[in-house]
């Protein structure tokens, strides 16, 4: 009996205290309306009474350019989006958000190459970023997909390495048809013009450069003289200019061949794929 009586004691005490409050929100979830956030947090293992906190400035910003833009007013939310995109104090999650929500009122409005700009801007910035198909029309997810798609393909081909670009051989400006004595291929009148004839010309030019050297002084009434030493300045000069004329048509040779390799190259290249490929 002692015990009943004060069960009954304890229950009516128990009936004057204010009922305990139940949170109906899972623990640590945001739940947003138009003016505050409401957190739960049960780390503790008890539950306590949420607390009152002002939406960030940023956050109230977005959600009021987003009812604007729902409402219809699509100045007022363009305006505050640009806003939120261009502001470096903006977290990186608005400011994406803001791009994603000008790109779609500039794909509404038509202009989709206005907001393939942006979608092309969010992405560079981040290549792993999703678009939120639950606030977005499925035609503007659509779009940022395809978009997305052939970005990823030119970064992978950017990222490629530069294909290797063949480059005239330095051997090739070697005057005496250097170029051609290594060629494979049967070049004898080339190489004989260019080898023989340089050489000759080179050897002319030094053997007289050298004798005007050592004689090339004479009388004034010593005609004879005169002239021969003139006759070998003439000869020297014209050969000399002769080897540098024939040296310069070697290289120009040499260049012309070395494309015609090139091309030649290409096309067995090109052969031996297509037969690979039947």
């Amino acid at each position: 009996m002692l015990s009943c009586f004060k069960y009954i004691l304890f229950t009516m005490g128990a009936l004057g205290k204010e009922p305990l409050l139940q949170s109906t929100n899972p623990v640590g979830a945001q739940k947003y309306d138009s003016d505050e956030v409401f957190l739960a947090d049960n780390s503790a293992g008890e539950i306590d009474l949420p607390e009152k906190t002002s939406l960030p400035e940023h956050t109230a910003e977005l959600n009021k350019a987003v009812s604007a833009y729902q409402s219809g007013d699509r100045a007022t939310a363009m305006q505050i989006f640009l806003s939120l995109s261009l502001q470096p104090d903006v977290s990186l999650g608005i400011r994406q958000e803001a791009q994603v929500y000008i790109a779609e009122i500039l794909y509404v409005q038509g202009d989709k190459e206005g907001a393939q700009r942006f979608f092309e801007r969010l992405i560079k910035e981040d290549p792993s970023y999703r678009i939120d198909r639950f606030r977005h029309p499925p035609d503007v997810c659509g779009y940022f997909d395809f978009v997305k798609s052939y970005l990823a393909t030119e970064l992978e081909q950017s990222a490629l390495p530069a294909p290797s670009v063949p480059s005239f051989p330095i051997f090739g400006y070697a005057p005496f048809g250097v170029y051609f004595l290594k060629q494979e291929s049967p070049n004898s009148g080339r190489k004989l013009l260019y080898t023989f004839g340089e050489t000759v010309l080179l050897t002319t030019s030094t053997v007289l450069f050298i004798s005007l050297m050592r004689d090339h002084s004479h009388f004034d009434n010593d005609l004879d003289k005169k002239a021969q030493l003139e006759n070998r300045m003439l000869w020297q000069r014209s050969t000399t200019v002769a080897f540098y004329t024939l040296w310069a048509i070697n290289i120009i040779d040499s260049q012309r061949q070395w494309q015609l390799s090139l091309r030649e190259n290409e096309t067995t290249e090109n052969g031996t794929e297509n037969k690979v490929i039947k």
